[in-house]
């Protein structure tokens, strides 16, 4: 039994290493190769310029980038927790991502109501009430059977690895 314990921690210490590693390489992709060879193969094949003047040129917009992308949001809060780069990269990315999402989702709030007008407007018949009622009752059936599948395969969990709950 103590075999058991030890060998299924050791699975849980391997794919939390897993996890990190997977974790660390697309950070690093999204980071440093992916802004670096969008910004070479725009000025190598849209702008025609000499790959010596493009990778110049990359690699001093990819520092200024870099270095933009270490002095946005810094607060006195953020220089007082001691961060590794892998979570520092991760809440960068983070902010970075939904401040660009919620740009671009502004253009729907505004443009949603204008498009969708006509629908909101149309009369609801008796069988669409009833096709959308017969739907949920399904969606729900169908949560309900999930629920007792996760409801039994919680406690065979706990017993494989017990150093992971």
């Amino acid at each position: 039994m103590t075999l058991d314990v030890s060998v299924s921690c050791f699975f849980c210490r391997a794919r939390k290493y897993y996890w990190q590693s997977n974790l660390a390489v697309l950070l690093m992709l999204v980071l440093i190769v992916i802004p670096w060879l969008q910004v070479y193969t725009f000025l190598r094949k849209t702008r025609g310029w000499r790959w010596r003047t493009s990778v110049y040129t990359t690699t001093a917009a990819w520092a200024c980038y870099l270095y933009l992308f270490s002095a946005t949001f810094s607060s006195q809060y953020w220089e007082q927790v001691s961060l590794d780069w892998l979570e520092f990269g991760i809440i960068r990315v983070g902010i970075l991502g939904i401040t660009l999402t919620s740009m671009l989702s502004g253009f729907g709030m505004v443009d949603t109501p204008f498009s969708t007008w006509k629908a909101l407007t149309l009369r609801v018949k008796d069988a669409d009430y009833r096709a959308a009622q017969l739907a949920y009752q399904r969606t729900l059936s169908t949560i309900n059977k999930k629920k007792s599948i996760l409801a039994q395969a919680q406690p065979e969990q706990a017993q494989v690895c017990p150093c992971c709950s």
